[in-house]
């Protein structure tokens, strides 16, 4: 019975492989493996103040750490009962965005955009495509910087973010850097290669949308349920 194995697996953010047996001449079986060592971060996790989760468990990762983060501190809130408010559930809706535009640019930059462009089979990576094509690889570092920026405007840190507590943010996002954040989100997406399927899209519909036009932050004190232990929060109030 042949049997075809393609280890390891490229174009996978870690380890993998796929393993194929074939029986007079039709597949038989499928084995799609991915491997991933133990990281025992629930061991480092053991003992710790509860509060520190969302800064230790997002150390995972270098490329989705906000989604690590922000998970964490849910998974508490959750635990505890606290329900943020609401400026602070937009600023981690940013923050998250931000995360998303992040990981997907570096994704699409260096393990699919080097497949879907016209490149030889042993020079299909980003340094050949910045060679070929250097406007779409500029385009993608373009995109990433800017997901980095809502980063850490919302995050405190463009990586392992501080900001999200159980209960609120210790920031909030100042009505100048919010509008220029707009301004350079509206000037990033016009540089895509799809931008003329998007005519008509305006930076002040986007902030509209998700209630950045009249919303800011003040910072409120207050005190985790299970510690007493301190912690800032964020109020929302109109301007």
């Amino acid at each position: 019975m042949p049997e075809v194995t393609v280890d390891p697996l490229t174009r996978i953010e870690g380890l993998g492989r796929i393993r194929l047996e074939v029986e007079d001449g039709a597949l038989k079986d499928l084995k799609f493996q991915i491997m991933v060592a133990p990281r025992f971060y629930e061991y480092l996790l053991t003992g710790k103040p509860v509060e520190e989760a969302p800064r230790i468990s997002q150390r995972i990762c270098g490329i989705c750490y906000t989604s690590h983060h922000l998970v964490s501190v849910k998974a508490i809130e959750d635990a505890w009962g606290v329900e943020p408010p609401e400026t602070a559930v937009l600023l981690r809706r940013a923050m998250n965005a931000g995360g998303f535009v992040t990981s997907h640019s570096l994704h699409n930059a260096f393990l699919a955009l080097p497949d879907l462009v016209d490149l030889p089979a042993n020079a299909r990576n980003f340094v050949a495509l910045l060679g070929k094509y250097p406007d779409l690889g500029k385009i993608a570092v373009k995109i990433h910087a800017y997901g980095n920026k809502v980063v850490e405007a919302t995050g405190g840190r463009v990586v392992h973010v501080v900001t999200s507590v159980p209960g609120g943010q210790t920031s909030g996002l100042s009505e100048q850097r919010r509008d220029e954040l707009v301004e350079e989100g509206a000037s990033t997406r016009g540089t895509c290669p799809t931008a003329s399927s998007t005519r008509g899209w305006r930076p002040t519909s986007w902030a509209s949308s998700t209630g950045w036009t009249t919303t800011s932050t003040t910072a409120i004190a207050g005190s985790s349920p299970a510690t007493g232990r301190s912690w800032l929060g964020s109020d929302p109030t109109t301007t």
